[in-house]
C-alpha cells in the first residue's frame, strides 16, 4: 500500500510538474505581453495623436488655400463688376450727349447753308440750286474727262499700229 501510495504521489506530482511545465510557457508569454502590451498601447496612442494633429494641420492648410482662392475669385468678380458699372456710365454718358451733338452739328450745317442762301431764297430752293451745281459740275468733269479721251485715242490708235 505504501508502495502503491508513493507510486500515486509519485504519479500526481508528475502529473503536476508537467501541467506547469505545460503552464509555464503560457504564462511566461502572458508576462511578456502584458510588459510589452502597456508600452504599444502608449506607442499606438501617441501615433495616433501625431496622426490627428498631422491630419488637422493638413486640412486647417487646405481650408485656408480654399479661403485665399475663393477671397481671390470674389475679389476678380467685384473688380470685374466695378469695370462693368464704370463702362455703363461711360456709354450712357456718350449715349445722353449724341442728340446734342446731333442738334449741333445740324445747326452748324443750317448755318452754313443760311450763310450761301440768296435773299428770299429758302432752304427747298438753296437744296435745289446745290444739287444742280453739284450735277453740273460733275457732268462738266466727265465731259471735260472724256473729251481728253477722245483727243487722245487717235494717237494711241497710231501707236498701237
Amino acid at each position: 500500500m505504501v508502495e502503491v501510495s508513493s507510486t500515486g504521489a509519485a504519479e500526481s506530482i508528475k502529473r503536476a510538474l508537467e501541467a506547469e511545465l505545460r503552464d509555464a510557457p503560457d504564462e511566461m508569454q502572458r508576462g511578456i505581453v502584458s510588459g510589452v502590451e502597456g508600452p504599444m498601447r502608449e506607442y499606438a496612442r501617441q501615433l495616433v495623436l501625431e496622426l490627428t494633429a498631422q491630419s488637422q494641420s493638413q486640412l486647417e492648410a487646405r481650408i485656408q488655400c480654399a479661403l485665399v482662392n475663393a477671397q481671390a475669385d470674389v475679389n476678380s468678380q467685384n473688380q470685374r463688376q466695378a469695370d462693368v458699372t464704370s463702362i455703363e456710365a461711360k456709354v450712357c454718358s456718350d449715349l445722353k450727349k449724341i442728340p446734342a451733338r446731333i442738334d449741333q452739328v445740324v445747326d452748324d450745317k443750317l448755318a452754313d447753308l443760311r450763310g450761301e442762301m440768296r435773299p428770299g431764297e429758302d432752304i427747298n430752293h438753296l437744296v435745289r440750286r446745290m444739287v444742280e451745281v453739284s450735277s453740273t459740275g460733275a457732268a462738266e468733269s466727265i465731259k471735260r474727262a472724256l473729251e481728253a479721251e477722245l483727243r487722245d485715242a487717235p494717237d494711241e490708235m497710231q501707236r498701237g499700229i
